[in-house]
């Protein structure tokens, strides 16, 4: 199993956390974008199969 790491930058914590509270569903499409950017990039560069 291979881990990830994904950083989110915000000037201050305060901002990343109004940002998780208030649109949920945004940061978790963008979050969802990202590794499905991965997944399909480790597709093609063959380490996944499917």
């Amino acid at each position: 199993m291979e881990y990830i790491t994904v950083r989110i930058r915000a000037d201050d914590h305060s901002e990343l956390k109004a940002l998780a509270d208030q649109e949920d569903r945004t940061l978790c499409a963008v979050i969802h974008r990202i590794l499905k950017l991965y997944v399909e990039r480790k597709k093609d560069e063959g380490d996944i199969q499917g």
